[in-house]
């Protein structure tokens, strides 16, 4: 459990980061949409990928219901981290954020975190994935910080 005086001294931080760098929050249908955007890409990317692997469906296991879709959510997950991964690498932000011109700031620098802060966030988003009733954190506060920005102290403004 956090505590008040960190979450009012975080609140302040923002705020001065706010207007004194005169950034614009990101709205959450934008943050939604970059997510769903990202999402869809993926999705896209891995069933091009399941369509090229003909070998797949000659494993007696996958004819499995059960054991197919476990498959494909687990692929989805892995595909969605090297994903991450490689657009964090290459340009500090994935694709979507890129088009929708989001940009991930850490509070204290007001700057593009490290690569190592971004990576221990793509681990807490995937986190937030597997458990979805962390996105319930976003409507708690005030600047839509979802459970892995919080852990990471960044944000997300546009740019």
């Amino acid at each position: 459990m956090r505590s008040p005086n960190l979450e009012k001294e975080e609140t302040e931080i923002i705020e001065t980061l706010l207007m004194r760098e005169k950034m614009r929050l990101c709205p959450l249908y934008w943050r939604i949409l970059a997510f769903l955007t990202d999402g869809l890409l993926v999705a896209f990317l891995l069933s091009d990928l399941l369509r090229a692997c003909d070998f797949l469906h000659s494993l007696y296991w996958l004819a499995n219901p059960i054991y197919h879709g476990v498959f494909v959510a687990m692929g989805f997950i892995i595909l969605y981290g090297v994903y991450e991964i490689f657009f964090v690498c290459l340009c500090k932000m994935s694709l979507a954020k890129l088009v929708f011109r989001i940009k991930i700031i850490d509070i204290y620098l007001a700057d593009c975190p490290n690569r190592a802060i971004l990576l221990k966030r793509l681990g807490l988003k995937i986190v937030v994935f597997l458990c979805p009733f962390l996105w319930f954190v976003v409507f708690k506060n005030p600047y839509h910080r979802a459970w892995h920005e919080e852990k990471s102290k960044s944000l997300l403004v546009l740019f």
